[in-house]
């Protein structure tokens, strides 16, 4: 019984620590979100560097979403916007979509050959019956 409420110990710590880090991520986003209702106008110099940071995230994340993560994760350290990104989420979710894809893919080539089976087999059954009658 004290080793289960150990583990779950354990299990509560590391979803708190987790939940921290999204609170702490989802706060910085904010922020930076918030920074663009302070400028009072789109020729203000700070809107130039809200809007290349932006730019930035669009960048990394269209890396990542075209799988390159290395390129994306280093972009985004030299621009100093990993906080305002999640490379970790971002990256699960493209290896699931590949995954995803990938069964699809796999699963319309099986589908098509058969059809392409049952066609041939009527084909072939088709043409020794035509045979068969004209004989």
């Amino acid at each position: 019984m004290i080793q289960r409420m150990q583990n779950f110990k354990r299990k509560l710590e590391k979803l708190h620590t987790e939940e921290e880090a999204l609170h702490d991520h989802s706060a910085k986003r904010i922020k930076h979100l918030q920074d663009l209702y302070e400028i009072p106008s789109l020729v203000d110099v700070k809107y130039d560097q809200w809007s290349r940071t932006r730019l930035d995230r669009l960048i990394v994340d269209y890396l990542l979403r075209s799988g390159y993560s290395n390129a994306a994760s280093s972009l985004a350290e030299s621009k100093q916007i990993s906080h305002l990104i999640d490379l970790d989420t971002l990256r699960c979710q493209v290896a699931k979509h590949r995954v995803l894809i990938r069964t699809t893919h796999i699963a319309n080539i099986h589908e098509h050959a058969i059809d392409q089976r049952k066609t041939r087999g009527f084909r072939s059954n088709g043409n020794a019956r035509l045979r068969g009658k004209s004989s």
